[in-house]
């Protein structure tokens, strides 16, 4: 490559990614297209295609780790309330399955021997 092709290569790659404005490109040499400088345009465009086509499956990949993360604090949280339920429904003292009445039967060792 020529000096001013590679200029104007550098020049359209950095204005192609924002990093300098359109109106560099207008006040730079004129360069004659040939194969070469298509090309390797091309390449750039396919890399950046490739590179948003990347960004995207991460993207996509991330969203689902959080929502198999999310499902999986659910599921723990549920857990968690049934074998509270299942305690609560277990216990006289936390539960009111027995009706709010005194079971003598499980309290009678507490007694004293007469």
């Amino acid at each position: 490559m020529r000096k001013d092709e590679i200029k104007r290569y550098v020049l359209e790659y950095l204005v192609d990614e924002s990093i300098l404005p359109s109106t560099v490109l207008e006040t730079a040499i004129t360069v004659p297209t040939d194969n070469t400088f298509e090309l390797k345009r091309l390449e750039i465009e396919m890399n950046k295609e490739i590179r948003l086509k990347e960004m995207e499956r991460e993207r996509v990949k991330e969203e689902r780790e959080m929502q198999m993360q999310m499902q999986k604090e659910k599921e723990e949280r549920e857990m968690q309330m049934q074998m509270q339920r299942e305690k609560e429904g277990s216990d006289p003292k936390i539960g009111l399955d027995t009706g709010g009445l005194f079971d003598v039967s499980k309290h009678v060792k507490f007694v004293p021997k007469f």
